[in-house]
C-alpha cells in the first residue's frame, strides 16, 4: 500500500504471467564478445522468456503484453514472428505486444546475418513458438491486482567503460503487481548496465546478473514472476574497459535486497496529459524520419473505468497511469534512459525504459566518447550521474593494478544503504545443469535426485499458487512410486498453497490387494503428502478389495472414478515413467493413445511387475499383483500441465526410448513429446548420453 494514498486511487489492473525455458542446445555459438570463439559447452543457468499480460478491464480487449527474452538481441523479423505467434494464440494485436531482450552476453547468437556470432537457424525458428506461447499462457488467466510504482537508485554497480568517471544511469524503476491478499503477482524492473559479468572466457549459457536478480527476487516473493528490462546501457558495464575485457567483480549482493522501496502515487491528470502530448509528438517526429536513427515503438497501457483507448486518445478518454517505452538508445554514449531522462525531473511517475526491443538497435557508438557531464549544470538530467570522488580514486587504483577483489572484501562495493537481508531469503531452487527441447517436451537434467525433486517441487508449487490465485479450485493427479518421493517432500514443504482448495486423485491401484496393505498407492500418498498438507478433497481408487477376477466390480469402480475425473478439467498431473516406458499402468501391451476409456482394468506385464520388486515395494515377484486399475493415457495427457520426474539409473533406457525413439505405444511415455506443457525432470544417473546429442 502506498502511504498516504487512498486505496481507491491506486490503479486496478488484471495481470497474467508465464515463462518458458529457451536455453539452446550445447554447441551453438555464444554472442557478446567478438574475441570469444569457443562454442557453448554447457549451462550455468537456464535462459527464459518471461511474459506479462495486463489489462484494465479483466479481458483481453485492450490488453498489452510484454515478453523479455534472456538473449543478446533479436532481428526485427524474429520479433515480428514472436508477435504474430502470440497474436494468433492469445488474440492480442501485434501492435500491443512488446518483445525485448535482456542483452545477456552469456546467451546464444540470435542476430542472423550480423557479426555477433552465427545464429542457429533451428533455434531461431523455435523462439517464436516458445516466447509467443508464454504470452498466450499468460493471457489465458488474468487475476486482479493493484499496480504500484517505485524508483530506486543503484550507483555502485555500473561503470562507464569509455569515459573514466563518465555518466551512468543509476535509476531502478520498478512496477509491482500486487494481489488482493497482499502477495506479489509480478515485478517488472529495469537497470542500465551491460550483462557481461562472467567475461569473454565464459562458455556456459547464463542469464547473467539479470538472471541472478530475478531468481533472488522470486525466492523472496514466492509465486511471483519477475521480469528484467535492461535499460539504455550502451556505455555502461560492470567494470571492464573497451581495451581490456577483464570483468571486475560486481556487487551482485546488492540485488539480493528485498525490494521494498517507497511506492509513489500517480501524477495529477494535467501533468500526465502534458506528458502524453509530449510523447505523441516525439513518436510523430520519429515516424516522419526526423528523429534519431532506429524506429521507436511505444505501447501504452491506460487504466480507467472505461475501455482502454489507443495511444492517440489517452489524454481525452482515459487516465494513463504508467508508460513503458521500447526505444533505440540513439547514437549516444551518455547512456541516459531515452524517456526517463526527459520525464523523471517533470513527473514522479516516470516510465520504465526497455532497450533492445522490437527490433531496434541496442546502441550505436559514436566516433568518440561523449565528455563527462558537468555536474555543476542545473540542466543536468536527473537520471545521469558521475562517480563520487572516492569512487573515482578507487577506480584509478583498480585500473592500474587490474587485480580483482571479492565483492564482500571491496570497500567500494559496500554501503550501509545496501545491507542484504540474507535471513529473510528463501533458497532459490536448484539450477538445471542441462536442458533441451525434444519436440514439444522440455527436458531438464539435474545433478542428483535431491536437486531434481526440489526443482520439480518448486515448479509445481508455483503453478499451484498461480492457478489458485485465478480459479476457485485446482484438480491434480498424483503418481505413487519411490521416484516421486523427493518431489512430494518438496511440494509438502512449499509455502503459500491453500490446500483446502485442491482436489487430489491418484492414477492407479492394484486389484486383489488387502485394503491395509502398505503397497497400496493410496497409502503411499497419504504417508508422503496427504497427511502433511491435507487437500480439501481426496479421491482414492477403491481397487484393493476387488478381486482380480471380479470384472463387474472392477468395471463399476472404473465408471465411478471416471465420472469424478470427468466432472471438471484436470489442471496438473505429477507422473513418472516406468522401466518399460509405461505411464501409470499403461504398459506397452495395453497402452492406447486414443483409448476411449478414462479408467480401465489391465494386466501387468513382466517388466512392470519386476520393477515393483526393484523398487523395494514387494520382496518377491510372486507377491506382486497381476492386475490393476489405471487411468488411461488420454486421461493423463488431458491435464493442462504435466510434471514428469524420472530419477535413477534404472530408468535410463526408458528415458532414451522416450526421447529418441519413435512416438508409439512400444514406449508409451513417448506421447509426452506431443503435450503442449510437459517438463521431464531427470538426473545425471538417469539421463542417457545418447539423448544429449
Amino acid at each position: 500500500m502506498v502511504e498516504g494514498v487512498p486505496a481507491t486511487d491506486l490503479p486496478r489492473v488484471w495481470v497474467g504471467t508465464a515463462k518458458a525455458i529457451i536455453t539452446p542446445p550445447v554447441g551453438v555459438e555464444l554472442s557478446g564478445f567478438v574475441a570469444r570463439t569457443t562454442p557453448m559447452l554447457g549451462f550455468h543457468d537456464d535462459l527464459h522468456a518471461r511474459a506479462l499480460v495486463w489489462s484494465g478491464t479483466g479481458t483481453l480487449e485492450g490488453a498489452v503484453a510484454l515478453v523479455t527474452l534472456e538473449v543478446i538481441d533479436l532481428n526485427a523479423d524474429t520479433g515480428a514472428a514472436i508477435r504474430a505467434w502470440a497474436a494468433a494464440q492469445a488474440g492480442i494485436p501485434g501492435e500491443r505486444i512488446g518483445v525485448a531482450c535482456t542483452h545477456t552476453h552469456g546467451g546464444p547468437a540470435t542476430l542472423a546475418g550480423r557479426w555477433l556470432g552465427r545464429a542457429d537457424a533451428d533455434y531461431l525458428a523455435l523462439l517464436p513458438r516458445l516466447a509467443g506461447g508464454a504470452i498466450a499462457r499468460a493471457a489465458r488467466y488474468l487475476e486482479p491486482a493493484t499496480l504500484t510504482y517505485a524508483r530506486g537508485r543503484e550507483a555502485t554497480v555500473g561503470e562507464n567503460r569509455r569515459v573514466f568517471g563518465g555518466v551512468l544511469d543509476p535509476a531502478v524503476p520498478t512496477l509491482r503487481f500486487q494481489r488482493d491478499d497482499g502477495t506479489v503477482a509480478a515485478l517488472l524492473l529495469s537497470y542500465a548496465c551491460h550483462p557481461v559479468t562472467p567475461g569473454l572466457n565464459n562458455t556456459l549459457a547464463t542469464a547473467n546478473y539479470p538472471g541472478y536478480a530475478m531468481r533472488a527476487l522470486e525466492a523472496i516473493y514466492r509465486g511471483a514472476l519477475v521480469a528484467f528490462a535492461t535499460g539504455c546501457c550502451g556505455q555502461i558495464n560492470a567494470g571492464h574497459t573497451a581495451r581490456s575485457p577483464t570483468t571486475q567483480p560486481m556487487a551482485m549482493g546488492t540485488i539480493r535486497r528485498s525490494l521494498h522501496p517507497p511506492l509513489l502515487p500517480r501524477a495529477p491528470d494535467d501533468e500526465l496529459a502534458r506528458l502524453a502530448d509530449a510523447w505523441q509528438a516525439e513518436r510523430a517526429r520519429c515516424g516522419d524520419g526526423k528523429g534519431p536513427p532506429g524506429a521507436i515503438a511505444l505501447f501504452t497501457v491506460c487504466w480507467s473505468g472505461r475501455t482502454p483507448s489507443g495511444p492517440g486518445d489517452c489524454r481525452r478518454r482515459s487516465r494513463p497511469r504508467c508508460r513503458c517505452s521500447h526505444s533505440a538508445t540513439r547514437p549516444w554514449c551518455r547512456c541516459r534512459a531515452s524517456y526517463s531522462s526527459n520525464s523523471a525531473s517533470r513527473s514522479r511517475s516516470a516510465p520504465v525504459t526497455i532497450a533492445y526491443g522490437n527490433g531496434t538497435p541496442g546502441y550505436i557508438p559514436p566516433a568518440r566518447p561523449t565528455p563527462r557531464a558537468d555536474t555543476r549544470s542545473p540542466r543536468r538530467s536527473a537520471t545521469t550521474t558521475t562517480l563520487p570522488p572516492s569512487r573515482r580514486r578507487r577506480a584509478r587504483r583498480w585500473s592500474r593494478r587490474r587485480s580483482p577483489c571479492s565483492p564482500t572484501e571491496c570497500p567500494a562495493r559496500r554501503s550501509p544503504t545496501t545491507t542484504m537481508r540474507r535471513r529473510t531469503m528463501s533458497p532459490a531452487p536448484p539450477e538445471a545443469i542441462a536442458s533441451r527441447h525434444v519436440d514439444r517436451l522440455w527436458v531438464r537434467v539435474y545433478a542428483d535426485r535431491a536437486a531434481l525433486g526440489l526443482a520439480a517441487g518448486e515448479e509445481i508449487a508455483a503453478a499451484l499458487r498461480a492457478r489458485l490465485a485465478r480459479q476457485p479450485r485446482v484438480r491434480m493427479i498424483f503418481a505413487a512410486a519411490p521416484s516421486q518421493t523427493e518431489l512430494l517432500a518438496a511440494l509438502g514443504a512449499a509455502a503459500g498453497i491453500d490446500w483446502d482448495r485442491v482436489t487430489a486423485f491418484h492414477m492407479d491401484e492394484y486389484l486383489d490387494l488387502a485394503g491395509d496393505a502398505p503397497q497400496r498407492f493410496g497409502h503411499f500418498l497419504r504417508e508422503h503428502l496427504f497427511a502433511r498438507v491435507h487437500p480439501g478433497e481426496i479421491h482414492y481408487l477403491a481397487a484393493g478389495e476387488i478381486s482380480g477376477d471380479d470384472e463387474a466390480a472392477a468395471d463399476a469402480e472404473c465408471a465411478r472414478y471416471a465420472a469424478l475425473l470427468r466432472s471438471a478439467p484436470i489442471d496438473i498431473v505429477c507422473l513418472g515413467i516406468g522401466e518399460n516406458g509405461h505411464l501409470a499402468f499403461n504398459d506397452p501391451p495395453v497402452a492406447d493413445f486414443a483409448d476411449p476409456a478414462t479408467v480401465k482394468p489391465v494386466d501387468l506385464d513382466g517388466t512392470c511387475r519386476r520393477q515393483q520388486v526393484h523398487d523395494g515395494c514387494f520382496t518377491t515377484l510372486a507377491a506382486v499383483p497381476r492386475r490393476a486399475l489405471t487411468l488411461t493415457i488420454p486421461a493423463l495427457t488431458a491435464g493442462a500441465r504435466l510434471c514428469c520426474t524420472v530419477p535413477g539409473p534404472s530408468k535410463r533406457a526408458a528415458i532414451r526410448r522416450t526421447l529418441t525413439g519413435p512416438i508409439g505405444t512400444a514406449c508409451p511415455a513417448s506421447i509426452l513429446r506431443r503435450h503442449p506443457d510437459c517438463t521431464l525432470y531427470t538426473d545425471l544417473d538417469g539421463y542417457p548420453a545418447s539423448a544429449a546429442r
